[in-house]
């Protein structure tokens, strides 16, 4: 492993996925495994908000998408459910919305892509690149045009 640094504090940890170096900013890491996350409204939102939304989608971070290629050091604090994860469920209990979990679509995309020298987050960057937009496409469409 090795770092960037700024001002003398790392930001971004970096691991070697593939043949290539990727960055994971430090901060995601420490989000993805906070033992506990809790989620609120300062103000509950209006009914018709809950009655027009049909998805919440749970977008795990880059971390977790590629831990199976991570140090055991790192990979170990990432098993189960991910907290955030886990705290959405809860919060949406009782509400009409479908939860919906897009670490799988990320994580077989990644392995698929990863074949090819292909990635689904950018390598400098937390977020996704096009092959991640169209590894959860699908269900996200799945999910929005459902009856109901």
């Amino acid at each position: 492993m090795s770092a960037f640094f700024v001002r003398g504090q790392s930001i971004v940890d970096v691991y070697r996925i593939g043949k290539q170096a990727m960055g994971f900013f430090r901060l995601d890491g420490l989000i993805a495994v906070a033992p506990r996350v809790s989620l609120k409204f300062d103000r509950e939102p209006h009914a018709e908000v809950w009655r027009r939304t049909k998805c919440v989608f749970f977008v795990p971070t880059k971390l977790r998408v590629y831990a199976a290629y991570l140090p055991d050091s790192v990979r170990r604090k990432l098993q189960g459910e991910p907290p955030g994860l886990r705290a959405l469920r809860d919060f949406m209990k009782g509400k009409p919305a479908e939860v919906v979990d897009l670490t799988p679509f990320l994580r077989r995309a990644a392995d698929n892509r990863l074949q090819r020298g292909q990635y689904v987050f950018w390598r400098d960057d937390s977020h996704w690149n096009v092959n991640g937009v169209k590894a959860v496409s699908a269900e996200v469409a799945r999910c929005l045009t459902k009856e109901g």
